[in-house]
C-alpha cells in the first residue's frame, strides 16, 4: 500500500508539508540513482565483457543509450507514489497512459525496422518522458519543486564521480571505487546535497 509506504505524506494535506517531503524523496533517490547510471554509463565496456564475453562488445552502445534514463525509473516511481499517496489516482493513470501512447509508437516503429540502437534510444527515452509527465502532475498538485535541490545538485556531484570513474579506468577496481566514493562523498557535502540536516539524522541513527 502507497500510503504504508509514505505515511507522513499522506497525513500532510498540506501543500507546503506536501512539497518538503516529495523535494527529500526525490533529493535523496536522486543521490542514489544518478552516481549509478553515470557508472554504468562509464564502465559499460567493463561490464559487458565481464558479464558476456568479448563477443558482446558491441552491446556497450546498448547499454550506454539506457544508462542515462536509470535515474528517470526511480523518480518515476517515486511520483507515481507521491500521486497515489495525494489521491491523485485519475491523474496517475492518464500520466501513465499518456507516456505509454507517446512511446510505444517509436519504439514498434524501430523494432520493426530491426534497428535496435534506435528502438533502444526511444525506450530510454520513454523514462524521462514518463517522469516529466507525472512531476508536472506532482507540481500541479502540491505547487512547485525546488529542481536545483532535487535535481541539479545530485546530478553535478554524480557527473564529477562519472569523469572520474571513465579517466581512471585503469585503476584497480577496489581502488577505483574507494576513489568514486570519497569523490561522490565531497562532492555531496560541496554542491549543499546533504547539509545539517542530514547530518543530524544520521547521527540520530548512530546513536540508536
Amino acid at each position: 500500500c502507497i500510503r504504508d509506504r509514505f505515511p507522513i505524506l499522506s497525513r500532510n494535506t498540506q501543500a507546503q508539508s506536501a512539497t518538503r517531503i516529495c523535494e527529500a524523496a526525490l533529493k535523496y533517490t536522486n543521490a542514489i540513482s544518478f552516481p549509478l547510471a553515470t557508472a554504468l554509463f562509464a564502465l559499460a565496456p567493463l561490464i559487458t565483457t565481464h558479464l558476456f564475453g568479448h563477443e558482446y562488445q558491441n552491446s556497450t552502445l546498448l547499454l550506454r543509450l539506457l544508462a542515462p534514463g536509470l535515474p528517470f525509473v526511480f523518480v518515476a516511481v517515486i511520483l507515481i507514489g507521491v500521486l497515489q499517496t495525494l489521491d491523485q489516482q485519475k491523474r496517475c493513470a492518464a500520466g501513465l497512459w499518456g507516456a505509454l501512447l507517446v512511446a510505444t509508437p517509436g519504439c514498434s516503429i524501430a523494432a520493426g525496422l530491426g534497428n535496435y540502437r534506435i528502438g533502444t534510444l526511444a525506450y530510454a527515452l520513454s523514462y524521462p518522458l514518463l517522469a516529466g509527465i507525472l512531476f508536472w502532475l506532482v507540481q500541479r498538485s502540491i505547487g512547485p519543486i525546488n529542481l536545483r535541490k532535487t535535481f541539479a545538485q545530485p546530478a553535478i556531484a554524480s557527473l564529477s564521480v562519472g569523469l572520474l570513474i571513465y579517466l581512471g579506468q585503469d585503476i584497480s577496481l577496489p581502488l577505483l571505487t574507494l576513489l568514486a566514493l570519497t569523490c561522490y562523498a565531497l562532492m555531496l557535502l560541496f554542491t549543499g546535497t546533504i547539509g545539517k540536516q542530514e547530518w543530524a539524522l544520521l547521527y540520530s541513527v548512530l546513536q540508536n
